[in-house]
């Protein structure tokens, strides 16, 4: 039976030269196989939604998604697209990359919680 996790955090946008744009939230959910960490989530097609701080909401629409995951860690390569309807960055193109670490993989449970970095760079 698969796992479906929500993942929530904050989030913080800068310029190329590091400056400051936004901040704000984010939610997303994601299905998962609850007894393996074998990065099934490949070509996972999941949006996740950001709440910026202004109270505008924009929608990162992940088209791909590439997991290598040991013994509860995973290196994570992320593709995708800001919807056209969003309130900041619409239509922008999204290459991520990051890691994350699970508790409870490859346990019967499955993994019950996750940290995770990732690191968005976003083209218009």
């Amino acid at each position: 039976m698969p796992d479906t996790p929500a993942m929530t955090g904050s989030l913080s946008c800068v310029d190329a030269a590091g400056a400051p744009l936004a901040t704000g939230t984010f939610e997303r959910t994601v299905t998962m196989p609850a007894t393996e960490c074998t990065g099934d989530e490949h070509g996972d097609t999941s949006t996740t939604t950001v709440h910026w701080s202004d109270l505008s909401t924009s929608a990162f629409r992940f088209d791909h998604t590439d997991v290598v995951k040991v013994n509860g860690t995973a290196s994570l390569v992320v593709t995708g697209a800001v919807t056209d309807d969003s309130a900041r960055f619409a239509g922008d193109t999204v290459n991520a990359v990051g890691t994350s670490s699970g508790t409870g993989c490859g346990t019967p449970a499955g993994e019950t919680a996750v940290d995770s970095i990732l690191v968005l760079r976003l083209t218009h």
